[in-house]
């Protein structure tokens, strides 16, 4: 019985390989690749059967990763925020500080940020032929491609966290690389959105060492760049999480919206709001906003202090003393010294005029008085005087002291 089984055996290996040799043969010879297919269940092509599913293999297929989830996004998010610590000396945003899991946190960071690099961008022909496994008629462009972006940045395109297929490895308008490690204030506008919106915001090159050539060097990544607002073509600016801000008025606009805000507070306070209600504390907000960019001369003087008050009648009386003095002959002092008012915190200029019951001896007056006392020193020496000196600086007892 066991020889009978090892014949069957050797029987049955012979004929799976006879049949599988010609399979192998037609491969070795560049023939198409042997196809394994699954057998169809639920009755085939029967009316009425049930739908059919996706294998398991077709669904992985159109499976997509988001920036977050990629391990090369993640890699390449990572390296987006070490770049821009490195050649900073500060973080990209406060949220991104001590983050757990950096690339997710970019993902949602309140600061637009995209990556441009220099590749190749199918065209939409080769797309199509591509997709219907034919080649395509136009060779791929050598152009600048969008290789990361976040919400904030599809935000500001237009686009929703879903989309961002839509923009990544695709063509932007963005340089692939700049002829500075970091540039901050770099300004660009975009039409590729929705509508066009022009930025401001910073750039930096992403590097990473490898060997080229046998010797290590520095391979560029791309650029990236960010941006924490940016405006559309009405003029109002946009920041991440849908916030809008009305546009900057111009001078001679300015009185006018004061005035139309002001209604618009009248106008809640009317409907029985209070000074605590939200929507009166965002109105007055407003208001006061527009108020601080009136002119000075339109814009109503603030209630003074009583420290304001008597700083300014100190200064009052300082000058009319001065102008007295100057009215008595003397020219007074003049400086550009300044003192420092610690209730205000401003500066004010110094009273260096001399004290009550002194005067200052200017060249001439002072020639005068030099020729006088000579004359003085001289004639004492003449009856045997003899010339001291004492301080300038007395003891209060001295002048004070009763005389017994």
């Amino acid at each position: 019985m066991l020889r009978v089984a090892l014949l069957l055996c050797c029987c049955l290996c012979s004929c799976a390989a006879l049949r599988m040799a010609p399979s192998a043969a037609l491969q070795q010879r560049g023939g198409p690749p042997v196809r394994m297919l699954a057998k169809k269940k639920g009755g085939g092509g029967k009316k009425g059967g049930k739908q059919k599913k996706d294998s398991g293999f077709a669904w992985a297929s159109n499976f997509e990763l988001k920036p977050f989830e990629s391990s090369e996004l993640r890699a390449l998010a990572e390296t987006v925020v070490n770049a821009y610590q490195t050649r900073t000396g500060k973080p990209l945003d406060a949220s991104l500080v001590g983050a757990n899991d950096l690339p997710k946190k970019l993902w949602t960071a309140p600061v637009a940020v995209l990556v441009a690099t220099a590749g190749v961008a199918a065209t939409e022909a080769a797309t199509e032929a591509a997709t219907e496994g034919e080649e395509a008629s136009e060779p791929a462009a050598a152009v600048s491609v969008c290789k990361y972006v976040n919400l904030a940045a599809l935000e500001a395109y237009g686009l929703t966290g879903d989309d961002y297929m839509k923009l990544i490895g695709q063509p932007t308008e963005l340089p692939p690389a700049s002829g500075e490690k970091y540039q901050s204030g770099y300004a660009k506008k975009l039409k590729g959105g929705a509508e066009a919106f022009t930025f401001e915001g910073s750039r930096w090159v992403l590097e990473k060492a490898a060997v080229v050539d046998g010797k290590l060097a520095m391979e560029s990544l791309g650029v990236a760049y960010a941006f924490d607002e940016w405006q559309i073509a009405d003029g109002t600016i946009c920041s991440p999480g849908g916030v809008r801000r009305a546009p900057a008025l111009l001078p001679e606009e300015v009185p006018a919206a004061v005035d139309a805000q002001a209604l618009e507070v009248r106008r809640l306070k009317d409907e029985g709001l209070g000074n605590k209600d939200p929507q009166v504390e965002a109105a007055v907000a407003e208001l006061l906003r527009l108020k601080a960019l009136l002119p000075e001369s339109l814009q109503t003087p603030k209630r003074r202090t009583k420290e304001e008050k008597k700083a300014q009648k100190e200064q009052e009386k300082m000058d009319q003393e001065q102008k007295a003095q100057s009215a008595g002959g003397g020219e007074g002092r003049t400086s550009a010294a300044v003192t420092q008012v610690k209730s205000e915190g401003k500066q004010q200029a110094m009273d260096l005029n001399p004290p009550r019951g002194t005067r200052d001896f200017y060249p001439e007056d002072m020639a005068l008085r030099s020729w006088l006392f000579g004359r003085w020193r001289e004639t004492a020496r003449l009856y045997g005087f003899e010339e001291y000196d004492a301080p300038v600086l007395e003891s209060e007892e001295l002048y004070v002291r009763k005389v017994r």
